[in-house]
């Protein structure tokens, strides 16, 4: 059996859950694999989505960005967790090294931590990065209001340099830290379950009914949202995530109940910021999506263009958002023609192939 250690950033879901669909398409091509992910996102994520083969470590590699809800960067604060990171650099990879020994590990993947390439070059094994970003790229944004970046963005690319390979995803920004670029195609989970069964599941009547809207968004992220605006709208019923007050017309679901692929592909529409596992998934079940902007997330502005270019969307000002102003924004978006342009959906495929080839599979 060959072993993989898998680091993945904790910085929103969409990491993990590209992630979880490689491992996936990898145990279909070669059972004989297993893998030790190690990564400060939800345990929960995980044991919902993966079955054998795993073993899970709460670990932060990494920072992201610091957010206290999806539409604000702290970026004094990012700053002051990664240069705290970047000083215990020799200590992480010495102690990360020596589990990969201990473990026997054969390869490394990242999405994406810089310090995982750090480890692998350590530890004397392949590292290959998954992204469509890099750190490096997202934290320049910053150095106008915070110039000493430079020197942590200096450290970063440095990081990147050591991967041996960068599978990277469309949609994606400057990535020329990493030596080795191969391009593959969209990786998005999709659904398993009919429509019909997801409504059964959450107790909705298959009747003509209002449209069923799906708000992904974080608990925090809806704190400051007008629910009693909310609760006027006509012809629309929601279906919330984890929240702790209930509204008439909304349904809400701890966020781990359904895998998110059934639930969207059984929503009429969806409400939620653009991130890559959310714009990648919204693609594969062509499922329109009304979004809200991101500010500071140099993201942000490539993944619009792949909803412009490949989906259904309407964006959705902040202000209208948490002033619950979404009825004519919906009825809009649902008035809009479905012109569902294709795109290869086989990433998880493509990267399998190129993660076994490194391996001698």
């Amino acid at each position: 059996m060959q072993t993989i250690i898998y680091y993945i950033t904790g910085h929103g879901y969409g990491h993990s859950t590209r992630s979880i669909e490689l491992i996936k398409t990898l145990l279909r091509k070669n059972s004989d694999l297993f893998f030790h992910i190690r990564t400060d996102a939800p345990k929960w994520l995980f044991e919902l989505n993966l079955d054998s083969n795993y073993e899970f470590h709460h670990i932060k590699l990494d920072v992201g960005a610091v957010q206290e809800t999806s539409f604000h960067i702290d970026k004094n604060k990012t700053f002051e967790e990664v240069d705290q990171l970047y000083q215990q650099k020799d200590e992480i990879v010495k102690r990360e090294s020596a589990f990969a020994a201990q473990a026997g590990a054969n390869l490394i993947i990242a999405d994406i931590p810089p310090l995982a390439f750090d480890i692998a070059k350590a530890a004397g094994i392949p590292g290959i990065g998954l992204a469509n970003f890099s750190w490096d790229w997202i934290y320049q944004d910053y150095v106008d209001v915070i110039p000493e970046f430079k020197s942590l963005i200096r450290q970063i690319r440095s990081s990147y340099n050591k991967a041996e390979l960068l599978l990277r995803l469309p949609f994606y920004g400057e990535m020329s830290a990493f030596p080795k670029i191969v391009d593959i195609p969209l990786i998005a989970r999709k659904a398993e379950l009919p429509k019909e069964s997801v409504l059964k599941l959450l107790e909705i009547e298959p009747r003509q009914r209002d449209k069923l809207i799906l708000l992904a968004f974080r608990t925090n992220d809806l704190k400051d949202v007008d629910f009693e605006k909310i609760e006027s709208l006509h012809g629309f019923e929601f279906i919330t995530l984890g929240l702790s007050e209930t509204y008439k017309n909304c349904f809400n679901i701890p966020p781990n109940f359904i895998r998110f692929p059934n639930l969207l592909n059984a929503c009429d529409a969806a409400i939620s910021k653009p991130g890559y596992g959310l714009v990648a998934e919204i693609i594969a079940s062509q499922t329109p999506l009304l979004y809200t902007p991101r500010v500071d997330f140099a993201e942000y502005e490539f993944l619009v263009q792949g909803l412009k270019e490949y989906a259904v969307a309407k964006e959705l000002l902040l202000e209208d958002f948490f002033a619950g102003n979404w009825q004519q924004a919906l009825e809009a978006l649902l008035q809009q023609p479905a012109d569902w342009k294709n795109i290869d959906l086989h990433g998880a495929s493509a990267a399998a192939d190129e993660v076994l080839e490194i391996l001698g599979n």
